[in-house]
């Protein structure tokens, strides 16, 4: 059997059955893994169904091993073992110049997924070489995935959700809790999962854990969903080793808050985000919350950093409408702006905003959806019934603690299991009862939007 050597990279892997395409081509295909009977030397089983395809066959390889490979066309379904793993099942991509497989969501050791409510299993995209056109540029396999692929969410637009850090009752970063949470987000189909941001109680989790909790969501979300990490620190040494370990996790974009506690001046936060720029190789997007770091960013300066190619784009979270606008005039080309302000989504959107940050999708991800998505396409009546619904639900938060509420609207809503880290408790019994007295009337409006 031939195997044609590429000049720019190792060689491509031959075909491994008779009459096989050469062409390997792009598709998106949907995982769903069944948990096998406690034996670690049996496999996990993963069924494939393919959704979408270029017109010719698709080989995939599920486990790195030339005679694990299968092929499938369009609207065939098939069940195959997949070598077992201890968190998560990988289907590594033919020939991508990456020793990184692609994660699919990995199973919860505490739910089995046959206990899932939702109806839709992950969705996975899979690249392979195309030799028409070569292999895509050297990247991680999640970055290769989401890069190369029309229309996937690597663009930095629609709706970022901003999600909460959950912890078991003990306080202990709880892995499986956050897959579930970030898995339930992608299966609403939001563009990008935003972690260890403010909601994220970034300052509270450590360099370990970090790593681990990064592992897991990146390895949970999946389809057209993607993870954006926040790296903002105190000094620049903290926020590059940040932001270098966020890459090798897997991440598609960076989020910083300048440095805070000390402020620094101006020109040396111009430094810090020329050094992130200059230590990754990801979209960087500044972060503005002056209400948090102690000093607002100056629309100027972002502006400039985004004129000479160091940002790609910022989150306004200052709490004005005003703000926004300022960042939204007279912005360079390519420069994507995002409120953080779930009150502002629509407005902002309207005004060329590229989405919006919304804390207020952790509750009602699919009421956020429909909301961005109306925004974008112009439909000022749908995004503005979406938006007033938004408002009544923020407002409903806002009479309970910062980000406890979050955590208990989730629990509330959607079920979502949550937990807390001291000293960011559980809101108490008087605040639990006055959140749901004000929730009482919204409910009807909401139930649309929420899980059956």
């Amino acid at each position: 059997m031939v195997t044609r050597e590429d000049p720019d990279g190792p060689a491509r892997p031959p075909s491994n059955r008779a009459g096989e395409p050469p062409w390997y081509g792009i598709a998106r295909i949907r995982v769903d893994l069944v948990r096998a009977e406690a034996s670690d030397e049996r496999p996990e089983r993963a069924r494939l169904e393919l959704v979408e395809t270029a017109p010719r066959d698709v080989l995939i390889d599920l486990s790195g091993r030339q005679d694990d490979c299968v092929a499938f066309s369009d609207g065939r379904e098939l069940e195959v073992d997949a070598l077992p793993r201890p968190r998560s099942e990988r289907l590594r991509i033919p020939g991508a110049r990456s020793d990184e497989p692609s994660d699919v969501a990995p199973l919860d050791e505490e739910s089995p997924h046959d206990e899932r409510t939702d109806d839709a299993p992950a969705s996975c995209l899979i690249q392979a070489e195309d030799p028409l056109h070569g292999f895509p540029p050297r990247s991680t396999a999640h970055q290769l995935i989401n890069s190369h692929v029309a229309g996937t969410s690597m663009a930095l637009a629609g709706l970022v959700v901003p999600v909460p850090t959950l912890f078991s009752e003990d306080g202990s970063l709880d892995l499986a809790r956050n897959a579930k949470f970030a898995r339930g987000l992608a299966d609403a189909r939001v563009d990008h999962v935003f972690v260890l941001g403010s909601l994220g109680e970034f300052p509270s989790v450590t360099d370990e854990e970090r790593a681990r909790l990064l592992d897991v969501v990146v390895g949970s979300v999946s389809g057209a969903t993607d993870v954006w990490v926040g790296c903002g620190a105190p000094s620049t040494r903290q926020a590059v080793a940040l932001a270098e370990a966020a890459e090798s996790a897997g991440a598609a974009a960076l989020v910083a808050v300048p440095p805070f506690y000390l402020h620094p001046p101006l020109p040396a936060v111009e430094r810090y985000y020329h050094s992130l720029h200059s230590a990754v190789d990801l979209p960087l997007l500044a972060y503005n919350i002056p209400s948090l770091v102690g000093y607002a960013l100056p629309p100027a300066v972002v502006h400039r950093l985004a004129r000479e190619e160091i940002l790609a784009g910022m989150k306004d979270t200052s709490g004005t409408f005003s703000s926004v606008e300022a960042f939204l005039h007279g912005a360079p080309g390519g420069l994507a702006i995002f409120p953080g302000d779930d009150a502002f989504a629509s407005s902002a959107i309207a005004k060329g905003a590229h989405g919006a940050v919304m804390g207020i999708a952790n509750v009602v991800p699919r009421l956020c959806v429909e909301l961005v998505a109306a925004a974008r396409a112009g439909d000022a009546q749908g995004a503005a019934e979406r938006q007033a619904l938004v408002d009544a639900l923020v407002e409903v938060g806002r009479v309970a603690p910062f980000p406890a509420n979050m955590k208990f609207l989730a629990r509330e809503l959607r079920g979502a299991e949550v937990g807390y880290r001291a000293p960011y408790d559980p809101l108490t019994p008087e605040e639990m009862a006055l959140v749901r007295s004000r929730l009482d009337r919204i409910r009807d409006r909401l139930s649309p939007f929420l899980p059956r």
